[in-house]
């Protein structure tokens, strides 16, 4: 069962017991497109502040830019979004491997 935890129209931020997770919801848009799930209230809250404020943000994962982009109604904020998502393709990510194992 989702409770609601906090509403920033048109953002609804709901916790999900059952998940244990926060649930970001664009009521503009349908329930399976307009959704996203959420770890953390503030990652939640900070997702609502972007999408608020057409923000870009720079310092974060490809599936923080994948849910901004579900909760997006704004084309050229969703145009933005894209070229961002674009710049996450090419690389490999982040790999950690120790330096002292034998090859």
């Amino acid at each position: 069962m989702s409770r609601i935890v906090k509403e920033l129209k048109p953002l609804v931020i709901l916790y999900s017991s059952k998940e244990e997770r926060y649930i970001v919801y664009n009521t503009n848009k349908e329930w399976n497109k307009g959704h996203t799930h959420i770890k953390t209230l503030k990652q939640a809250e900070y997702l609502c502040d972007c999408i608020r404020k057409n923000k870009v943000p720079t310092n974060v994962n490809k599936y923080f830019i994948i849910s901004l982009l579900r909760l997006s109604n704004d084309k050229k904020y969703s145009n933005k979004l894209e070229s961002k998502l674009h710049s996450f393709q090419g690389s490999k990510g982040y790999r950690n491997t120790p330096q002292n194992v034998r090859k």
